[in-house]
């Protein structure tokens, strides 16, 4: 038994990870209109050096999601559960807008602040190679 959790551990942990590092992936592949592998490795590059605060945001997007329907769907699901079920399924259409622009809205920072620091070093070596 404890091996099972210890193995589903292992497995969690680098499932994560990777799914942050690939956060952006679809976003680089649609705007940038790069290929797959490379929007891969462009999204990872986006992420590099601001891992936990993109999984910070991440999950405080989730949070504040599942909380607002259980706020929203617990009490109604004392009443009735079939207009729970129903409430439910209507907030999740209205959130499934909001987590992509959410989503969006943060590959577009973490997009600039990856621009940002490229162009500081880039800046950075030619001064020093003019010196």
């Amino acid at each position: 038994m404890i091996a099972t959790g210890l193995a589903s551990l292992f497995l969690i942990i680098p499932s994560i990870i990777v799914s942050v590092w690939v956060s952006f992936a679809a976003y680089v592949l649609v705007l940038e209109n790069d290929e797959i592998i490379a929007s891969i490795k462009k999204s990872r590059e986006y992420v590099r050096g601001r891992w936990w605060d993109v999984f910070r945001r991440f999950g405080a997007g989730i949070l504040m999601i599942i909380v607002l329907s259980i706020v929203v769907t617990l009490p109604l699901s004392l009443l009735n559960e079939s207009v729970a079920n129903l409430v439910f399924t209507v907030l999740s259409v209205f959130f499934a807008p909001l987590r992509v622009s959410y989503a969006y809205f943060m590959y577009q920072d973490v997009k600039q602040e990856a621009n940002e620091i490229t162009n500081n070093s880039e800046s950075q070596e030619s001064s020093g190679s003019q010196k």
